[in-house]
């Protein structure tokens, strides 16, 4: 069976006009030998002397290739470019730094021929000692590394890697991520509002209103909507952030596949089940959502729709747990306005 190799730009993930077609292999091991000696092209490239593997990982998976192997005519996916990158990011720096660590006991054994100037000596001793020791500690770290995360040179790794970044970086990584899945979507008010505006401002409502730092909640609040209305798939987001934030992004999606009457009602039928950080980023939609209807609101809903929607609104956040007093109040706040303006209007 003949197996298709393309490649995707990890900057701009599953963007089909940013992936290339490399040519076709005969056998499932030709294939993945190839997608291999991609990555490894992209990690040693970016390899520099003291970066750490989360580090020489991050980099790749934000601007490397992506090589992915496709059965043809059609199949899935069989090849993880991002799992064999993390078995490789350890080996790599663990290969230079050791190289390093050879070298500089090289160097401590020429200086010490330095005998005729013991202060020198004693100076230049103390600093390939202190080398050493940095590199040693760079070493028990990616050790470390490997074992945190089931990293094996024989066999893949055990699951996904749940990163854990810093949280401006993981903020700033869900936005992006947003930001490119929504670039071609507008939202139904008669500006045509980017649609990015709209999870920014869920997360914004949540950290503002709710006082809530949670950096997971705050992220999957960005993601809220990647899975429900874009080609997002829950295990690329878990690859990408991680098992919670895929879950609290699962929690907020509707099945296309019902018609909007069930999927509505299903809203409220849910809504006692789920987290407490799915609940906090329904407060925040509902909130968003509201004041766009009240305020800006599609183009085409007269003043029925617009208040059908409310009471909509209201039956799912009255059927949710209580999790947020300031967020549950902004919200019958933003109800209450949204029901007198609209009243006026009629």
């Amino acid at each position: 069976m003949p197996f298709k190799i393309i490649v995707y730009d990890n900057f701009f993930p599953y963007d089909d006009s940013e992936c290339d077609v490399l040519g076709v292999r005969e056998s499932y091991e030709d294939a993945v030998a190839y997608c291999k000696s991609i990555v490894d092209e992209n990690l040693t490239g970016y390899y520099k002397d003291g970066i750490s593997t989360d580090e020489l990982y991050d980099h790749y998976k934000s601007f490397g290739e992506d090589p992915s192997i496709h059965p043809i005519p059609d199949g899935e996916e069989l090849f993880s470019a991002w799992n064999y990158a993390k078995e490789r990011c350890s080996e790599i720096c663990k290969e230079n730094t050791k190289s390093s660590t050879l070298k500089m006991k090289f160097v401590k054994h020429s200086l010490s021929g330095l005998k005729e100037n013991p202060r020198l000596a004693k100076k230049a001793d103390q600093a390939v000692k202190n080398h050493i020791e940095q590199l040693n500690k760079s070493i028990d770290a990616d050790e470390a590394y490997d074992k945190k995360h089931k990293i094996n040179k024989y066999r893949e790794p055990e699951g996904p890697m749940k990163k854990l970044p810093q949280p401006s970086t993981l903020l700033l990584k869900a936005a992006q991520f947003s930001a490119l899945k929504h670039r071609d979507q507008r939202r139904k008010d008669i500006e045509s509002s980017p649609y990015i505006n709209h999870p920014i401002t869920v997360a914004h409502i949540i950290a503002d209103i709710g006082g809530i730092e949670d950096p997971e909640i705050l992220a999957a609040a960005l993601l809220h909507d990647t899975i429900e209305d874009t080609k997002t798939k829950p295990s690329e987001l878990e690859e990408m952030f991680g098992e919670t934030i895929r879950r609290y992004v699962e929690e907020m999606t509707d099945d296309k596949a019902l018609t909007k009457e069930i999927r509505k009602q299903k809203q409220i039928e849910h809504a006692p089940h789920l987290s407490v950080g799915a609940t906090l980023i329904k407060l925040g939609d509902k909130i968003s959502n509201v004041s766009d209807i009240t305020q800006s609101p599609p183009v085409d809903w007269d003043i029925e729709r617009r208040t059908q929607y409310l009471d909509w609104a209201e039956a799912v956040i009255n059927n949710c747990q209580k999790v947020n007093t300031a967020l549950e109040q902004h919200f019958s706040e933003v109800l209450s306005n949204g029901r007198k303006r609209i009243k006026n209007e009629s």
